[in-house]
């Protein structure tokens, strides 16, 4: 027999998944890199959640990473689902504040090898890492410093190494650098003499001295100039006859020799007489030699921008005389019958500001109280129109920059007793300054001073002599207009009662006209200034355009 009965078999429902975690570290410093891992996890799984327990981070996927920016305690919790539903596991991970790292000390020195005493720059603000403190040691036993950045001075030779320690919470950390300092060569010596007296009567006795003298000096060796020799840093030299000489001192040393020279007048009297009475009211020209080294001024001039249709006036309470040429401005002034209106003309077309010309421009480069030496003062400057540190000579020439410059100078220095021959000297500088810059010099002598001839006739001497000397040495001509010999060949001196005050012409300083050019002082100043502009400007730049 047979039986049957009916087998129901359904599938088994299935199992939930079971969600394991591997954190990878679980403890570290900030920021802080944890691999998670939930491929251990067992059962059908569809998805994997993570959370990472800081409200920043989440993930998808068995497998993830994540970056703990700051420091804390957390969780993190994983999430697996699948069709037997549901679980969750978790892992603590601890964030701990990273320690701060150690300072990198780093050294710039500029320079880092040179001559003593040699001054270093420091530099150590390229150090990285947090730095509360910066410490320097310069090597020698006796610089130190605090700060990113210092300068110091190797006083001697040597070879030292400066340290930088630089301190933080991190620690601390020292650089160093070699400095090398070698010994300076040693300069050549500059040769300087102090003669006292310059000039006097034979015998002169005349005491030297080069001690002022520059650098490293082994020996002094002196030539008086008429035979004599001396040794030494100081020395006494009598000069028993008159004349011109020319002392030289020689000074060498392990860095070579320098030699310098000075010019002593030894006369029958103080000063050498007769020279102001010998020397012509107006330049001559005439000769191929004078213009040919006047050319070459002119030239040297114009190179560097200098104007031939611009004069510049320089000096004291003479170069500024009421009346002197800026009368020579006003159109109403007829000078036709002089042979001068072109030469007023070519000088009226220039304006230099405000409506002033060379002949009535205030100069920057004159004042009533100055003495010769303010001409090379800087603090005589006026600091609204000159530079710092400019002399007012340099001041105007830079100004206007004029081809010629009209040089009146000494009134002062005879009445506050000006030693003749640092008057001199003074002149040379004056005259060597405006060589030097393209601008042909003309010197004034002083008008005459009867009430005070002879120290007149000094500072007259020591004007001519200046302009012999930078003549002899450059070489070239400095012309010379004798305004003291112009006014003595004109009636009462050219002078009104008081001996100081030049006579003017009823019709004005400014009518350079023969008669009253013959016989008023401003007139005929004024007429002998404007013969001078006009030889120079017809023998030396006859060709110049305005």
């Amino acid at each position: 027999d047979t039986a049957q009965t009916p087998i129901s078999v359904t599938a088994p429902a299935p199992s939930a998944p079971d969600a394991i975690i591997n954190a990878n570290p679980i403890s570290g410093e900030a920021p802080l890199t944890v691999n998670v891992d939930a491929t251990g996890s067992t059962g059908p799984i569809d998805s994997y959640n993570w959370d990472f327990g800081d409200s920043l981070g989440t993930a998808q996927g068995p497998t993830a990473s994540y970056a703990y920016p700051n420091a804390g305690d957390f969780t993190i919790t994983l999430r697996v689902v699948g069709p037997g539903g549901e679980d969750t596991a978790q892992t603590p991970i601890s964030v701990t504040a990273s320690a701060p790292e150690a300072p990198v000390a780093i050294i710039n020195a500029n320079p880092a090898t040179g001559q003593a005493p040699l001054t270093v720059s420091f530099d150590g603000s390229g150090s990285t890492g947090q730095i509360d403190s910066y410490t320097w040691d310069f090597g020698d036993g006796l610089g130190t410093a605090q700060g990113p950045t210092a300068t110091y001075e190797y006083p001697t030779a040597g070879d030292f190494t400066a340290t930088l320690r630089v301190a933080g919470p991190g620690g601390e950390n020292i650089a160093e650098v070699a400095i090398s300092v070698t010994a300076p060569a040693p300069s050549a010596p500059v040769a300087i003499i102090n003669a006292n007296p310059a000039t006097g009567q034979a015998p002169l006795e005349v005491s030297f001295d080069g001690s002022g003298s520059t650098g490293q000096i082994d020996g002094y060796e002196w030539n008086f100039g008429d035979g004599g020799t001396a040794q030494g840093a100081t020395t006494i030299y009598t000069y028993p006859n008159a004349g011109e000489f020319r002392a030289t001192l020689r000074v060498f040393g392990a860095g070579g020799e320098n030699t310098t020279e000075v010019l002593i007048n030894v006369g029958e009297a103080a000063f050498v007489p007769g020279i102001v009475q010998q020397v012509p009211v107006l330049p001559d020209l005439g000769s191929q030699q004078v213009r040919n080294n006047l050319s070459a001024i002119y030239n040297n001039g114009l190179n560097s921008g200098k104007r031939p249709n611009v004069f510049a006036i320089i000096g004291d309470s003479l170069a500024r005389q009421s009346g002197y040429l800026a009368p020579l401005t006003d159109p109403a002034n007829e000078n036709s019958n002089s042979g001068l209106q072109e030469i007023i003309d070519w000088y009226n077309g220039v304006d230099l500001g405000n409506g002033r010309t060379s002949f009535d421009r205030r100069s920057q480069a004159t004042d009533n109280g100055w003495l010769a030496q303010d001409l090379l003062d800087p603090s005589r400057s006026d600091g609204s129109n000159c530079n710092g540190g400019e002399t007012p000579l340099d001041c105007e020439i830079r100004l206007i920059q004029p081809a010629v410059a009209l040089v009146s100078v000494g009134v002062n220095d005879v009445a506050q007793g000006t030693d003749p021959a640092a008057f001199r000297a003074t002149m040379e500088q004056i005259l060597q300054r405006l060589l030097s810059q393209g601008v042909i010099p003309v010197v004034s002598t002083l008008q005459p001073n009867p009430n005070n001839p002879r120290p007149t006739d000094a500072i007259n001497t020591a004007i001519i002599e200046a302009v012999r000397n930078v003549e002899a040495a450059n070489n070239t001509s400095v012309p010379i207009y004798n305004l003291w010999l112009n006014f003595t060949n004109l009636p009462d001196n050219g002078l009104q009662g008081d001996n100081v005050t030049p006579t003017v012409a009823n019709s004005g300083a400014g009518n350079v006209n023969d008669n009253p050019a013959s016989q008023f002082g401003l007139n005929a100043r004024n007429r002998s200034t404007l013969s001078v502009l006009n030889d120079l400007r017809n023998q030396i730049y006859p060709d110049a355009t305005p």
